[in-house]
């Protein structure tokens, strides 16, 4: 097979939004596109907490066939403690139309623990900032967090994708998630 390797599925994709659940209203400009927003999900009462979760956070993606080896979260231009703290990513397996975790976790560390007493929190991004070069192998300039571990696992093509983001950064403080720009990084099957 032949990959086209990209940075954000999601921009090379036309419409790749196919649901999203867990929310009772969203505030979406461009949540997939390289130009940083604010997309806030608002959770309904006794969504993600730190510690019991009834309502997660869930997106359905459609890509066409992909590899997706990683996310990347860009913060939002405010609210510290509407950033996502650990995720779950799952691709739809069409042989036995079943959903097969990929990866799930707490982000790296350093985003994890900015915010508490010690540690800063992350850097709010510029609204309409471009997100391009930015990479944990490139320019640090925004907030943004990239969880590429999935590159450990065998890769599997999927057509369709579920993110959901299970925790908030403050817990039961908040009631919306707020993302600054999502991405889905990997590659396309032509």
């Amino acid at each position: 097979l032949e990959f086209i390797k990209v940075d954000n599925i999601l921009a090379r994709v036309q419409q790749p939004l196919e649901s999203a659940h867990g929310c009772t209203q969203t505030g979406v400009m461009n949540l997939f596109d390289n130009v940083i927003s604010d997309f806030s999900c608002h959770v309904p009462a006794g969504g993600p907490t730190a510690h019991a979760i009834p309502t997660i956070p869930t997106f359905i993606f459609n890509t066409g066939s992909s590899l997706v080896t990683g996310i990347r979260v860009f913060a939002a231009t405010e609210c510290y403690g509407c950033d996502p703290m650990s995720f779950l990513v799952e691709g739809y397996y069409d042989a036995d139309f079943s959903w097969k975790l990929i990866a799930s976790g707490l982000f790296n560390d350093a985003w994890s623990k900015a915010g508490t007493r010690d540690v800063l929190p992350p850097r709010r991004n510029p609204k309409f900032a471009s997100t391009i070069g930015s990479s944990s192998h490139g320019r640090l300039t925004y907030g943004f967090v990239d969880f590429t571990a999935f590159e450990h696992f065998v890769p599997v093509i999927y057509s369709r994708y579920k993110l959901q983001f299970p925790g908030l950064r403050y817990g039961s403080e908040t009631d919306q998630l707020k993302l600054g720009k999502l991405q889905l990084i990997g590659a396309l099957v032509p």
